[in-house]
């Protein structure tokens, strides 16, 4: 991972810490927030912009491949078209259009538990301690190193 690249993670992560949206890595290594419609990248950090219709700015893209999502991506004010193909589209966008975006492409949200979850979660392995092993769920119910 290149020096610009963990620079981009830091950003991305920051932006989306939030919203609880899934950041990980394309396979170039790039910061990418998946979604079921899309997914939205890194763009520009302000500092080296090349094509960038939002120079000297920090910026997002968002890319769908799917038709119908075009409009209601074009549809959100500040939202700006980058590539536009038959099927496909890419926008780019100021990150505090993250949200909004992210609602559209339905991306993907780190799930967490809640406090009364977690207190059920340590009850629940306070119980299984107390008996003598933990139950593993691939040996269909049998204590934790036990013959069938």
């Amino acid at each position: 991972m290149t020096g610009e690249q963990r620079r981009a993670f830091e950003q991305l992560r920051a932006l989306a810490a939030p919203l609880r949206l899934r950041v990980k890595a394309d396979v170039e290594g790039w910061p990418i927030i998946e979604g079921r419609l899309g997914r939205i990248e890194w763009f520009c950090d302000g500092a080296d912009c090349h094509s960038c219709p939002l120079p000297a700015e920090f910026a997002l893209a968002a890319y769908t491949d799917r038709r119908l999502m075009r409009a209601k991506l074009l549809a959100i004010p500040g939202v700006q078209p980058h590539q536009r193909g038959d099927d496909e589209l890419r926008v780019v966008f100021r990150p505090p259009l993250l949200a909004e975006v992210a609602r559209v492409i339905r991306a993907r949200v780190r799930r967490q538990a809640s406090p009364e979850g977690l207190e059920a979660l340590a009850r629940w392995r306070a119980g299984q301690d107390a008996v003598g092993g933990r139950v593993s769920a691939v040996s269909g119910g049998q204590k934790a190193g036990q013959e069938p």
